[in-house]
């Protein structure tokens, strides 16, 4: 497995870790978007979302619910990983 599946599926994993924590956590706040403030002017910054969305072909909704679920959520991880890593 070379080094971009290899740190993109360490993402996926964390995610699922930190999703799965309490919904007053600033990690998990950060995450899933529910900080207050705004954004600055010009090209809007990808988002770690958007990645997770991109590797796992799931919503946002589907990926925190599947987060719920850590052999389900561990699955998900290993087929996207393994598609990453035949491309």
């Amino acid at each position: 497995m070379e080094l971009g599946c290899r740190k993109k599926g360490s993402a996926d994993i964390y995610f699922g870790h930190i999703t799965r924590k309490a919904d007053e956590n600033l990690e998990k706040c950060i995450i899933t978007g529910m900080a207050e403030g705004t954004r600055g002017r010009g090209r809007p910054r990808r988002a770690w979302s958007d990645d997770i969305k991109e590797w796992t072909h799931l919503s946002s909704e589907e990926a925190l619910q599947l987060t719920r679920d850590r052999a389900a959520w561990r699955s998900v991880v290993h087929h996207a990983a393994n598609v990453r890593a035949s491309e």
